[in-house]
């Protein structure tokens, strides 16, 4: 695997890896990848687990909490500065914080009550293919849709996978909060939303998980539905199937 992936890419952003149904280097990036603190970490395994299944090379690059992934996956972690798991986020400064963007922008994002891995995540996700894009032919981001995602996907082949458009989750916890300044602390929260739709409208190739999905990100992110596939998540018929006698 090592020698397949030391191969230089193709050029441009829609440069084909070989002829049609030769097998890919594909990196999935995924900005939390923990199978047990969300539903995208089991989808970053099951979709690496399938495309190596197809003959694929594949490999994971992720913040943490990181993946449970394949042994014959290969996982490049992003150290982050995790301040969910600081005892104090804001003593988490130190100098050469404020000489890294992706460092510095998650400690003052977190700090005024953003959410801002998504961001943070792809600054440095950014800066790894600038020194090992060489290395793969398509980049599959798990929904970061992050700014920097834009400018990866002008240099080199990058599908994102759209799970849930989270603006109705932003929707429902603005209308819930009692307050007014409950109100303004769920809107900077969630202001990681309109940096997805401004991010999802400079992206051209999208994979949904279902049509609600993919109409979910047209209408509140303003993605071109014609420039998103769908493609359902698999289900283990052999654990879930329908209970005849309902």
């Amino acid at each position: 695997m090592k020698d397949a992936l030391e191969s230089p890419a193709p050029d441009g952003p829609d440069a084909a890896a070989g002829p049609a149904g030769a097998p890919l280097r594909i990196l999935v990036s995924s900005y939390r990848s923990d199978p047990h603190v969300g539903g995208q970490g089991v989808y970053v395994r099951e979709l690496t687990r399938a495309l190596a299944g197809l003959g694929h090379q594949v490999a994971v690059v992720s913040g943490p909490p990181y993946p449970a992934l394949d042994p014959d996956i290969a996982l490049m972690r992003l150290a982050s500065m995790d301040l969910f798991s600081a005892p104090n986020a804001l003593l988490a400064l130190r100098w050469r914080t404020l000489f890294d963007a992706a460092d510095r922008y998650e400690w003052i994002a977190h700090n005024t009550g953003a959410f801002a891995e998504m961001t943070s995540f792809a600054l440095r996700l950014e800066a790894f293919l600038k020194r090992e894009g060489g290395r793969f032919d398509v980049v599959h981001d798990n929904q970061t849709l992050a700014m920097p995602m834009a400018r990866i996907g002008r240099r080199m082949p990058l599908v994102t996978t759209l799970h849930h458009p989270i603006a109705v989750d932003r929707a429902f916890a603005i209308a819930g909060a009692r307050t007014v300044l409950g109100k303004a602390l769920a809107r900077r929260w969630h202001a990681f939303v309109e940096v997805q739709a401004r991010a999802g409208r400079r992206l051209d190739h999208f994979l949904a998980v279902s049509d609600s999905s993919r109409r979910g990100y047209g209408a509140h992110c303003g993605v071109d539905p014609s420039r998103v596939k769908v493609a359902f998540n698999g289900i283990d018929h052999a654990s879930f199937f329908e209970d005849e006698a309902i």
